[in-house]
């Protein structure tokens, strides 16, 4: 019995281990700014629009949402199973418009 125990702990010790495993949560964050707006008036006119039209996005498992003064944004956590790289297109913004001085920027992951 003790060299089962003494071969099962040797092993455990010897098992490789990484100390931050790499993980990919599928989060996407999204924020919009608007210079002066309450936060009661954020939530109203930003996060709550946001919330009624990604809440019903494939995969959703939690969406959180903050209102402060000139900012409101809402955070999304998808199901592990998540295809982050082609799912991307589910987001349409009718009214959306890039701010003065916004930058298109293409997304990469690296694997």
């Amino acid at each position: 019995m003790g060299i089962v125990i003494s071969i099962g702990l040797l092993t455990y010790i010897n098992i490789a281990k990484d100390a931050e495993p790499d993980i990919d949560i599928p989060l996407i964050y999204i924020g919009v700014a608007h210079q002066g707006i309450s936060p009661e008036d954020a939530e109203r006119l930003i996060v709550k629009p946001l919330e009624n039209q990604l809440k019903t996005i494939e995969g959703l498992e939690d969406m959180m949402a903050t209102a402060v003064n000139g900012f409101g944004s809402v955070m999304l956590e998808f199901d592990i199973k998540f295809d982050k790289d082609n799912s991307w297109r589910c987001f349409e913004f009718e009214n959306a418009k890039p701010t003065k001085g916004w930058e298109e920027h293409e997304i990469t992951h690296s694997h």
